[in-house]
């Protein structure tokens, strides 16, 4: 993103999209010459078994919270370049720099959440959106001033992407049956959010409410989506202690009928 706009604001539109052509032509080379032919398994998908998987809620709420969370940060992010120059006050040269200082900060969250999620995956999930909240509401309250607006842009790049693996392996925890779908459910949800969060931010602005509006619309759409993951813990932790019980019970049944065995008095 930060180099297409780099290119957009120094070669024109069309260059940032000849860009991405030419390096997902070499991506494509590398994938056919470099990756090494994976033999099939021997069972194959099936589509009904897969479809399933949306019969389980706690998918169901996945889903929501990657669109949330996504389409949250995307709200504002759109938006970020007339932002920072007609409310913050940023020569447009700046900007290409500012969001490629967003990219670092999406590298180092994703790293930090990538090592973190395996221990904690619901400690980041929470974290991580209540942090993106809390930027984007910080944005927009302070918007209007240029330091304040590059240093949150930095964060918000952070906040954003650190709950990014902890959302894919989620889905892929709870999917383990359907991983072709699983797989493309969790890209399917990122791009509705990376969709629906700039038309939202578009809406807005367009009721003539200004850039900062779409900092608060996006931090309502990370504080839902902080509802949904809490809604999913507590769901989990009920299922669990359901399972705990019952299994408590199963062995109470088979300590009862080892010390007590039936007898048959012919």
């Amino acid at each position: 993103v930060p180099a297409g706009a780099f290119l957009g604001e120094h070669l024109g539109w069309r260059s940032a999209f000849w860009a991405v052509g030419a390096a997902s032509a070499i991506a494509l080379a590398g994938v056919v010459t470099l990756i090494p032919r994976i033999p099939l398994p021997d069972e194959k998908p099936q589509l009904r078994r897969e479809v399933s998987i949306y019969r389980d809620a706690q998918v169901r709420l996945t889903v929501a919270l990657v669109m949330l969370a996504a389409g949250g940060v995307f709200c504002t992010f759109s938006y970020l370049s007339p932002l920072l120059t007609d409310v913050a006050g940023l020569d447009k040269g700046w900007v290409p720099s500012v969001l490629a200082l967003f990219g670092v900060g999406a590298l180092i969250g994703t790293t930090i959440g990538g090592r973190v999620a395996d221990a904690h995956l619901f400690g980041v999930l929470l974290s991580g959106t209540a942090a993106s909240t809390t930027v984007l509401v910080a944005l927009a309250l302070l918007g209007q001033y240029a330091i304040a607006a590059v240093a949150l842009s930095f964060l918000l790049g952070v906040t954003c992407f650190f709950t990014a693996p902890a959302l894919n392996a989620r889905l892929f925890n709870l999917a383990g049956a359907a991983p072709t779908l699983a797989g493309a459910t969790t890209t399917a949800a990122f791009n509705l959010g990376n969709t629906g969060g700039p038309w939202v931010g578009g809406t807005v602005i367009d009721a003539g409410l200004g850039y900062p509006a779409t900092a608060w619309a996006g931090a309502a759409m990370t504080a839902t989506g902080l509802g949904v993951a809490a809604v999913s813990l507590r769901l989990q932790r009920r299922t669990r202690a359901s399972r705990v019980v019952v299994s408590m019970n199963t062995k109470a049944e088979k300590a009862d009928r080892t010390n007590n065995p039936v007898r048959n008095d012919v």
